[in-house]
């Protein structure tokens, strides 16, 4: 166990496949493919063949409707990032964990309940509700990238160390990067939120204000929005030394 809480063969996972160009997808199936939530996914329910073959059957057709999903709400791969880069998933474990935190961010409904909670229990009507095994692997996220964040700052990367905050956000909101802040509210969809920023001009930090003070929200999402929290920074200041030590400088 290492000091950030995850497991040695997690951190060497991170330490080995975390680059300065992994983009939003890689960095979910790497999230994927932590030894937590492969050990938790992992032989629940090892059957017979034909069985295990069913299972994964449903996980591949699963992960095609979360592909067109993603194409939809334009989550795609960034084509600048080397294919050296690029992480994969390659066991069946692993590809269940990436399937259900796609499910989670993109809202997508369950229908079979043995990729819910594997366990027989009524299906859930929408992907963020409790299903066991699913939020199982939500819960363990928090930790997993807070030392997959560690690893970027150490290493000075911007991009990813930003990428893995906004996948931070993603799990907590349920919501893609690309998705609009609208989206968060009860009752509205993913172009429902884009007509209400691109036609009715509910965009930029005020989102929520300008839409409630337009009238373009209705019922519990209007509800919602009228008390949403917003960060104002009234005054900032600086305390420290008065200028920035460089190697070789002094502060005359």
């Amino acid at each position: 166990m290492t000091r950030d809480g995850v497991l040695n063969p997690t951190a060497e996972l991170f330490f080995h496949y975390l680059r300065e160009d992994t983009d939003y997808l890689s960095l979910v199936s790497l999230l994927a493919a932590a030894l937590e939530l492969v050990s938790l996914l992992a032989g629940k329910r090892p059957g017979s063949k034909k069985e295990r073959k069913e299972r994964q059957s449903k996980i591949d057709e699963l992960e095609k409707e979360l592909d067109a999903k993603r194409q939809e709400m334009d989550v795609d791969e960034d084509p600048s990032m080397k294919n050296e880069s690029r992480m994969g998933v390659h066991t069946a474990a692993a590809k269940r964990a990436r399937a259900l935190l796609w499910a989670h961010m993109l809202r997508h409904d369950l229908a079979d309940k043995e990729l819910q909670d594997g366990e027989s229990v009524a299906p859930c009507e929408l992907s963020i509700s409790n299903c066991v095994e699913q939020t199982a692997v939500l819960q363990k996220t928090p930790i997993l990238l807070n030392a997959m964040l560690n690893i970027s700052l150490a290493h000075n990367w911007l991009k990813t160390s930003l990428s893995i905050v906004k996948l931070q956000a993603a799990l907590v909101q349920a919501l893609p990067p690309t998705a609009s802040p609208l989206q968060q509210l009860p009752g509205i969809s993913y172009d429902q939120a884009l007509e209400l920023e691109a036609v009715k001009g509910a965009e930029g930090k005020k989102w929520a204000e300008k839409a409630v003070k337009r009238g373009l929200l209705e019922n519990d999402a209007k509800a919602v929005a009228e008390y949403w929290p917003r960060l104002e920074i009234t005054d900032a200041e600086f305390k420290g030394e008065q200028c920035l030590r460089l190697p070789a400088d002094d502060c005359g």
